[in-house]
């Protein structure tokens, strides 16, 4: 494996975060680097392998501009892999509770494409990878999971040609001897890695990280690139506080609504007793 030179290597922290959508996008899309973009699909996915795919095209790749426009700028990676695959890439750190359903919708997107005189049993494949900064169902976390549309009596897959993986970013310690062998916990602790000396160490491990470590390099010493990078932090640091007071104003509603109801059932509790007073008084009184 060619190694990067650790000698005039950047230390500290790095200049934006790994999970930032927009480095995501430029880091898979490049040209030059299409086998980092490969080796992430094999990685992710239990049942592809680098030799199997003969080419690879980014169908959605951005241009660059002078500023950020989260509107204009798709930062999702859609690829079609031997002409007849096409892979939907993305990177989630904002939890807005609706994954699936999102998830879902772009996947529908990518699968509901066909061109004149196609044939459905010719239709390409579609796949969803979702990276996610957080656990989509806390209550059963897994490392990464495999969706498909399946009999739910028998398990009967009904077709192989649409299906979705959810990565578990923070979860990677749970990954299992399958994921480890694919490497895919490296390519979470990599997306994850805070400073340069992480990232220099998990390049030491698997060679398309360390061409992707490499490019990330590159990135850092472009000022555009950086300065478009932070722009993005900046967005998902405004969408996360948006929540974060969004859930808490619903938690402090909710905390309302509940005193306000356990009031009225105190108020109910009362009347009850009063009324049975009143006709144990009444029937006294007949008696």
């Amino acid at each position: 494996m060619q190694k990067n030179n650790t000698n005039s290597a950047p230390h500290g922290h790095l200049p934006f975060r790994m999970t930032n959508d927009f480095i995501f996008k430029i880091l898979l899309q490049e040209d030059e680097n299409k086998d980092i973009l490969i080796a992430l699909i094999c990685a992710s996915l239990k049942n592809v392998s680098f030799e199997d795919i003969k080419s690879v095209q980014v169908l959605n790749p951005i241009e660059i501009g002078d500023t950020f426009d989260s509107k204009t700028m798709i930062l999702d990676v859609k690829a079609i892999l031997n002409n007849n695959t096409i892979y939907n890439l993305e990177m989630q750190v904002v939890n807005n509770y609706d994954w699936p359903e999102r998830s879902v919708t772009y996947l529908c997107r990518c699968f509901d494409k066909m061109t004149v005189g196609e044939k459905y049993i010719e239709k390409c494949g579609a796949y969803h990878i979702s990276f996610l900064d957080y656990s989509l169902f806390p209550d059963e976390p897994e490392f990464c999971a495999d969706y498909r549309i399946a009999n739910v009596g028998n398990g009967r897959i009904y077709t192989s040609k649409f299906g979705l993986t959810v990565i578990d970013l923070t979860k990677s310690y749970i990954a299992t001897p399958d994921d480890r062998e694919r490497h895919l916990d490296l390519w979470a602790l990599f997306f994850k890695a805070t400073t340069w000396e992480d990232l220099q160490m998990l390049a030491e491990k698997d060679e398309y990280i360390n061409t992707a470590y490499g490019r990330i390099l590159r990135l850092s010493e472009d000022e555009k690139m950086r300065q478009l990078a932070e722009a993005r932090q900046d967005q998902l640091m405004q969408l996360n506080d948006f929540k974060y007071h969004f859930m808490q104003e619903i938690a402090e509603k909710d905390a309302s609504i509940a005193e306000k109801d356990a009031s009225i059932a105190e108020k109910d509790a009362e009347i009850q007793a009063l009324r049975a007073e009143l006709d144990r008084l009444k029937n006294n009184t007949n008696e």
